[in-house]
């Protein structure tokens, strides 16, 4: 091309720029909005070549469907879950595509569709968790679409396919070998991960964190390790283990130490044990799935309760019991008026049956619903004694299903809360580890004030810090309440605990139960992977499975879950009222004997030629007084033709 041509060509392109830059095929801008409406993408940001192109794909997005557009801004600006197109004919593209990948922004949040002439550049620093959608462009013909992925920087470039767009037949996209083949198989490719260990022994590290019998060491650990290295074996990569001293602690505003500041320095990929999610953290690293639900309780025997004397009388209110009894009185009542006046009309009544002894008898039967002695053919009698045994039946169900509920129901308990250990009478310690003491530093609560004040630190006594095993044996020989690692206590409670001690054992918390986490460092290109993963675990029953391998259940109690047999003490009160009647019977007969003494009346029975000298003998000196005799009709009838009238003879009229 001569000088003056290119003048010529230098002059129209400064005048008119678009006619010089490259121009975006329209089948390639009706490819992208196929692509877009596939994704359902609410939010794209286009960079193109010119201002011209930008302008025209602009309104065939807009007029196809409803999105929020972005003309080329800045990077730094892009927002998160887009959907990206970029025109790969430019050299200010291909660098704006270069950079962001070098800044890591070719993740999940960031969806791009690239479109292109040309093959991809291996160089292009893509992720596993990058999605890179290739479309290489062939003009008129279509395009075919490739997901591009790099399992590790230093690996090569992978490209799967994943569609293609025809003008006549649209858009074909289908992702689904790259989603599940490409991205779910890490090819045994290290990953770095730290774990805290303080107990177990470093020699043969690996080995020592997978035996069941020392899981009282590092249990949280052993426990990541485990969920860690099924994860690995899920997902096909290797671990290289780092060992810390602790989980994490700030050091200052800038800086935390030991597991965290190793992920956050990018040393190794995650933490292999379950971290709590904390504000501070979370500006160091990121949280992946969750692994455990870290709920520390305080375990102690629950005291016996006073009241378990009064189940006897639990299953009706104060209110229900006075009201049976004024309706029994009333029934009383009712019933000896009743026997009053069918004496006084019918006369039928013996004195036996109308009196205050037959009326509490009917009552007492009512009560026991054992049937009454007398009868009567009075219809209001019979509608007396069908509404007080139809009252005593509904009063006996009710009370036999309250007694009922009561002995399948848990012992009652009166401690439920720090709030109420702290005004017990029981003693408090914990076990000797660091995390109680920063616990109790720390804490403004002032159920934790009062705690630490009255229990753990006692007025002109030691700290109340223990080892597990004497906080055990405290618990089982006196009122003690303590806390230590559930996975450390359980052979204890099992070495020193009987099975109805075990059955007493309470539980309350000491914090406010909080889950763990994996974490791995920011913006990590295998965080979505764990995430999935660690779901996938979830789903087939792994983490319940590694749950119940290195934490030990509670103790499982017969009285509170299946049939248990009633104990003597809730049923005291019974015996107690049978005493007190056996007293109170044995009481009335003294006095009944008594009164019936002093009233005695002689009872002369049939004597054959009885005399006034045989009956002045049998009577004695007696005779001459007031003594009452009572004789029976025969004796009466052989006795008149010999009165005497110095005898007071009862119920005999001589005239007769």
């Amino acid at each position: 091309m001569s000088a003056p041509t290119r003048g010529l060509l230098a002059a129209v392109c400064l005048l008119a720029p678009q006619l010089c830059s490259a121009r975006l095929d329209p089948q390639a801008a009706s490819m992208a909005s196929d692509y877009f409406r596939h994704r359902n993408a609410h939010t794209v940001v286009t960079y193109t070549c010119s201002e011209d192109d930008s302008s025209r794909l602009a309104h065939l997005l807009l007029a196809r469907h409803r999105v929020w557009l972005m003309l080329s801004p800045d990077p730094e600006h892009i927002p998160y879950n887009s959907y990206i197109f970029l025109d790969y004919s430019c050299e200010q593209n291909q660098i704006l595509l270069t950079q962001c990948a070098k800044a890591e922004m070719m993740n999940t949040s960031r969806r791009w569709l690239v479109v292109s002439t040309q093959e991809p550049d291996e160089r292009l620093q893509v992720r596993v968790d990058s999605d890179v959608t290739w479309a290489a462009w062939a003009g008129g013909g279509g395009a075919v679409l490739w997901g591009l992925v790099r399992l590790h920087p230093g690996w090569p470039l992978q490209r799967w396919p994943v569609g293609r767009w025809a003008p006549s037949a649209g858009l074909h996209y289908d992702n689904t070998r790259l989603q599940w083949v490409a991205k779910k198989n890490l090819h045994r490719l290290a990953l770095g991960a730290a774990l805290p260990i303080v107990d177990t022994p470093l020699d043969n590290l690996s080995e020592r964190l997978k035996n069941v019998n020392d899981r009282q060491l590092d249990t949280m650990a052993r426990f990541g390790w485990s969920l860690s290295t099924t994860l690995a074996e899920l997902l096909n990569f290797s671990i290289i283990l780092y060992r810390v001293r602790n989980f994490g602690s700030l050091i200052n505003d800038y800086e935390m130490d030991g597991a965290v500041a190793l992920i956050h320095n990018g040393t190794v990929e995650f933490g292999a044990a379950g971290f709590i999610m904390t504000t501070r953290r979370m500006d160091f690293m990121d949280y992946t799935g969750p692994g455990r639900l870290w709920a520390p309780e305080i375990m102690f025997r629950h005291p016996k309760s006073a009241s378990v004397l009064t189940t006897i009388f639990k299953p009706y209110t104060a209110e229900l019991w006075v009201s049976s009894g004024g309706l029994f009185v009333l029934i009383l009542v009712v019933s000896r008026i009743f026997c009053w006046v069918e004496h006084e009309v019918t006369g039928t009544v013996d004195e036996i049956d109308n009196s205050w002894n037959s009326t509490f008898l009917l009552v007492s039967s009512a009560i026991g619903q054992q049937g009454v002695s007398r009868s009567s053919e009075w219809l209001s009698w019979r509608m007396l004694l069908f509404v007080s045994f139809l009252c005593t039946n509904l009063l006996d169900t009710h009370y036999a299903a309250g007694i009922v509920t009561s002995l399948l129901m848990p012992p009652p308990r009166t401690i439920n809360n720090k709030k109420d250990l702290a005004d017990s009478s029981l003693g408090f310690g914990l076990e000797n580890v660091s995390y109680t003491y920063q616990f109790f530093v720390k804490s403004d609560d002032p159920v934790d004030r009062a705690l630490c004040s009255r229990k753990l630190y006692p007025p002109g006594g030691r700290p109340n810090f223990f080892s597990a095993e004497v906080g055990v044996r405290k618990m089982a020989s006196q009122p003690f309440a303590f806390h230590a690692e559930d996975v450390r206590v359980g052979p204890l409670i099992d070495r020193f605990f009987s099975d109805d001690d075990k059955c007493a054992l309470v539980f309350i918390p000491l914090l406010t139960p909080v889950a763990t986490y994996h974490t791995v460092r920011k913006n990590s290109p295998v965080k979505e992977l764990f995430n999935f993963g660690l779901r996938m675990m979830w789903e087939r029953g792994h983490v319940q499975y590694l749950r119940k391998r290195w934490y030990l259940t509670r103790v499982r109690c017969l009285s509170e879950t299946e049939y248990a047999s009633v104990d003597l003490v809730p049923m005291s009160p019974a015996f107690m009222l049978l005493g007190c009647a056996f007293l109170l019977s044995g009481l009335l007969l003294l006095i009944e004997v008594r009164q019936y003494r002093r009233s005695q009346i002689e009872v002369v029975p049939v004597v054959a030629n009885l005399s006034s000298e045989n009956l002045t003998k049998k009577l004695g000196n007696s005779q001459t007084g007031q003594q009452k005799v009572h004789f029976s009709s025969t004796t009466q009838i052989k006795l008149l033709p010999s009165l005497d009238k110095g005898i007071y003879w009862d119920q005999f009229e001589p005239s007769k």
